[in-house]
């Protein structure tokens, strides 16, 4: 099979303080239940198993996603990992949804920083077109937005956190956060985002 095998030994821990010390820790700690010094499960059940490697695995997950250097738009809409973020039916829409969390849309900000629109201005005139000027402020989309904002705020003044009462897009795109409200108000919330981008008639 043409193959070559290489046996080697790789000093992993030599000389990197941090990995020395997770060495030494981890032989210690086995000593110590070698010597019932300390007890340890002999037997662990495979449900523990399971739910010890999902935790290891979601820590994992989320230490990446916070060193991670790309994204740093998305990260500040979703902080945590393993959020469930809801998607229209619609795939249109689903994709200018995602393109607005990953802040890499067709509108004119961002088409002409990769160089496919001649200016980053909006044809309203006013401002740049970006997603905050899409969602807030264009009179183009003016009826559209007053529909979709009056649904959100109803469903808002409910909650028992007023301090998510400020209508942003940390509210529009992303899911929404502890104490700022059920399952069944995200779901309506986003239903409201999602028929704002139909009727606005954009692929973004």
């Amino acid at each position: 099979m043409n193959i070559s095998v290489v046996v080697a030994w790789v000093p992993a821990h030599d000389k990197i303080e941090a990995n020395e010390k997770v060495d030494r820790y981890a032989k210690e700690m086995v000593y110590d239940i070698f010597k019932e010094n300390i007890s340890a499960p002999k037997v662990i059940s495979f449900h523990s198993a399971v739910k010890l490697s999902a935790d290891i695995a979601m820590k994992s997950w989320q230490r990446k996603w916070e060193l991670e250097t790309a994204g740093y738009y998305t990260r500040q809409l979703i902080p945590e990992v393993g959020k469930k973020v809801i998607f229209p039916v619609d795939r249109d829409v689903g994709i200018s949804y995602c393109r607005m969390l990953l802040n890499n849309t067709m509108l004119n900000d961002d088409s002409n920083r990769t160089g496919t629109a001649q200016s980053p201005i909006c044809e309203c005139g006013n401002e740049r077109e970006t997603v905050q000027h899409f969602l807030f402020r264009c009179p183009l989309h003016r009826e559209g937005r007053i529909c979709m904002l009056n649904l959100i705020k109803s469903i808002c003044v409910s909650w028992k956190d007023k301090t998510h009462l400020d209508i942003s897009e940390f509210l529009l795109l992303a899911p929404t956060s502890n104490g700022c409200g059920s399952n069944k108000d995200n779901k309506m919330i986003k239903a409201a985002v999602f028929e704002f981008i139909e009727t606005s008639g954009r692929k973004l």
